[in-house]
């Protein structure tokens, strides 16, 4: 049960871990322009957004059993 916890805080962990300053094994680094920043903050929310969406629409899941169960209980109009 805490693999896809410890999965997830990784993930995020590897998305805002500051990387190495100057020249490393990939090179040298490129100039940094203002929309990678932008963009890189855009995929953050949306990670986030889509984490929250999913428990939400499980939790909703989760809650429509019992009205699913009563569906064969109705009767006709």
């Amino acid at each position: 049960m805490l693999v896809p916890v410890v999965n997830v805080l990784f993930m995020l962990y590897v998305m805002i871990a500051p990387g190495t300053h100057g020249i490393n094994n990939f090179g040298v680094p490129r100039p940094n322009k203002g929309w990678e920043s932008v963009l890189g903050y855009i995929y953050i929310i949306l990670t986030i957004l889509g984490i929250v969406g999913a428990i939400a629409m499980l939790s909703m899941m989760g809650g429509m059993s019992g009205d699913m169960a009563n569906l064969s209980n109705m009767t006709k109009y």
